[in-house]
């Protein structure tokens, strides 16, 4: 029978967290964060979450039975300049674990320079 370790029963914590970007011309961004213990980590932006397909995931459990969940999302132009006359664009990740979930900081991206 499968126990959770106790470590995994607590609250996710990041070990790393979105970062402000810029894109410049038309390469997308990529944000990126990693979170443990976790049973599942997504990227929220301007308030909807990401689908699934769209993330780019890596799992691993450490010697002492945590799991570690890193995931990473490209960001367009396309998906930023919907969202220049409002407030900008912005994302953040959500970690869940069976203690709950947890939000990390959120990250803004602009476009670096606008023809």
């Amino acid at each position: 029978m499968y126990t959770l370790s106790e470590a995994n029963m607590k609250l996710p914590a990041f070990e790393q967290e979105p970062e402000d970007a810029f894109i410049v011309r038309y390469a997308p961004v990529t944000l990126r964060c990693k979170a443990a213990p976790a049973s599942q980590v997504y990227f929220r932006c301007n308030g909807d979450f990401v689908k699934a397909k769209i993330h780019t995931r890596l799992e691993s459990v450490d010697g002492a039975g945590v799991h570690h969940i890193e995931t990473s999302v490209a960001v367009t132009r396309d998906d930023v300049e919907e969202y220049l006359a409002l407030n900008g664009f912005w994302c953040e990740c959500v970690a869940w674990s069976v203690a709950g979930s947890t939000k990390s900081q959120r990250a803004r991206v602009d476009i670096a320079c606008k023809y």
